[in-house]
């Protein structure tokens, strides 16, 4: 799989609290009382729709950190390093600019050119065994089909078994565990979006319903990827369509993608709607035992390529 991290440089602020600049070498200035209407115009400016949230980046952001380099240089503060940097003009040390350095960042995020996802599904001699063909082969498209996510790890998993996992969720303080009965070392794991709740925005598994616990699942029992099959029947209208980098959730470990429910249907040999029949199975804990049941679809061999 190959993404394309779009880098920028914006500014950034050194900012540091009153009590390290003081540490770092401020003269020792008598204490004053912080006025109230002056606070209140720092946060309301901060604060202001003309900042438009202040992502890293953008103009309202750079706008924030103008701002607070003046206040620095009103006030006299020095640079929390202590001195001019190797380059700066004389013009520079002397403005709010000292107070302002540069550092990289992801911009956002563009779909590569060699991403390859393909499956093939082994004739079936007993015909009974699936409602649609098998012995097919299928190359899925990058965008349309599929979508590596933002916490993606690089990769190239050729001709693999792959295996369904139910919603992909290890819980152990809820004595839940999909791949109790699967085994996905050396696999890819294939699993549906959401968890046990359903949509349920208040159950008891809501802050498991982000895909990064099934990446950690996933990597946790061995597979060497995960494939997430989307909720939406229209890929383009689902979250996993949405090409994003995720900088909170960092790099998962392994592969991780998101699939349309078609191409799903297809990997399995079935039809839309013994899909969804297996979908709503999942999850579900038989009056006797405590394992989560397993889809019922048609059980057969499932080979993937991933790059």
């Amino acid at each position: 799989m190959e993404t394309t991290l779009r880098m920028r440089t914006p500014l950034v602020l050194a900012l540091v609290t009153a009590i390290s600049l003081v540490g770092s070498g401020q003269q020792p200035q008598p204490q004053t009382i912080p006025s109230v209407e002056r606070l209140r115009e720092h946060v309301s400016y901060l604060a202001s729709d003309k900042l438009e949230g202040r992502r890293t980046g953008s103009v309202g952001a750079n706008l924030a950190a103008e701002y607070i380099a003046r206040e620095f240089s009103r006030y006299g503060l020095r640079r929390s390093i202590g001195y001019d940097t190797a380059g700066m003009s004389i013009l520079e040390a002397d403005s709010p600019n000292r107070y302002l350095q540069k550092f990289p960042y992801v911009a956002g995020v563009e779909l590569g050119k060699a991403n390859l996802l393909s499956f093939t599904v082994p004739a079936n001699p007993d015909s009974k065994a699936a409602p649609l063909k098998s012995g097919i082969s299928a190359t899925l498209r990058a965008g349309e089909d599929w979508m590596p996510l933002g916490l993606s790890a690089l990769g190239r998993i050729e001709n693999t078994n792959a295996v369904l996992v139910g919603y992909g969720l290890t819980v152990s303080e809820l004595k839940y565990d999909d791949y109790a009965s699967a085994n996905v070392k050396g696999k890819i794991a294939i699993a549906f979006s959401g968890t046990p709740d359903r949509d349920n925005p208040h159950g008891q598994f809501a802050r498991y319903d982000e895909v990064r616990w099934k990446a950690i699942a996933a990597r946790n029992a061995g597979a060497l990827a995960l494939i997430v099959v989307a909720s939406q029947e229209n890929f383009k209208e689902d979250r996993l369509a949405r090409l994003r980098y995720d900088n909170s959730a960092g790099d998962a470990g392994l592969p991780v993608i998101g699939i349309s429910r078609q191409a799903a249907a297809q990997m399995f040999s079935a039809t839309p709607l013994m899909l969804t029949a297996a979908e709503q199975r999942v999850g579900v804990k038989p009056p006797e035992g405590n394992e989560p049941q397993v889809a019922p679809l048609p059980q057969h061999e499932v080979r993937v390529t991933l790059q």
